[in-house]
């Protein structure tokens, strides 16, 4: 269970910054979307990281992403982080196969050839662990929101300037799959994120003011966010 790798972090309180040491790294910028206008809350790329200096350079998601250990290519025993921990890739065409080790994930595929086959193997995967991971999240944090909204609908998709969204009327949590890619405090940091929402729908103070009352290092968190890319491998 890759969503279990990570020590578990309490939501309160300051974080293991050496679980982030290992992510310092220098980093070309991703391509600035501009955000659509919603009636959805929501917490965009462009929005943690403020305005783009003009001499970064952008970066193709062929490129290999430094600090993230990250390609397209889907290699057999391509490095990647997951959940804020590093596993080799594999792939089988033997479901026996299949297994979850310290520091391996190995998936199957009908075709190892097939480079299609292996990014819907591991979207999958990432899905289900990602969901788990979001669940028991979401049950621990919403004791601190139960008096201003029922529990809310939790949905998962790739989303390509947002991390994630929640609309209030609705009860419903949307989340970006690619935060599988991310250390889980910085997961944790979107979910109670998401859900300051459900008491001010936009980024006025007071909704900051409640950010910082329930998660008082989210500014420590959303930094590390920030010097991370935001990743769209799973997407065809």
């Amino acid at each position: 269970d890759l969503s279990e790798a990570e020590p578990k972090i309490a939501v309160v309180g300051r974080f293991d910054q050496r679980a982030f040491a290992r992510l310092g790294f220098q980093f070309a910028t991703v391509r600035n979307f501009r955000r659509k206008r919603s009636g959805k809350s929501g917490l965009s790329h462009r929005h943690l990281r403020g305005p783009r200096s003009p001499d970064r350079d952008f970066v193709r998601q062929e490129k290999f992403l430094h600090g993230l250990g990250i390609t397209v290519s889907f290699a057999d025993g391509e490095t990647i982080s997951l959940f804020g921990k590093d596993y080799s890739l594999h792939f089988t065409e033997d479901k026996a196969a299949i297994s979850v080790e310290d520091h391996a994930l190995t998936l199957f595929v009908r075709d190892k050839n097939d480079t299609e086959m292996k990014r819907k193997a591991l979207k999958a995967y990432l899905e289900k662990e990602l969901r788990s991971l979001l669940l028991s999240m979401c049950a621990e944090i919403y004791p601190l929101f139960e008096k201003a909204t029922p529990m809310p609908e939790l949905r998962l998709r790739l989303m390509r300037a947002r991390w994630g969204s929640c609309a209030p009327k609705k009860a419903v949590l949307t989340f970006n799959t690619n935060l599988a890619f991310y250390p889980t405090p910085c997961i944790e940091y979107i979910v109670m994120h998401e859900f300051t929402h459900f008491l001010h729908a936009n980024h006025s103070k007071a909704f900051y003011d409640a950010l910082a009352e329930k998660m008082p290092d989210w500014k420590e968190r959303k930094a590390r966010l920030n010097d991370i890319p935001m990743v769209d491998i799973l997407k065809k």
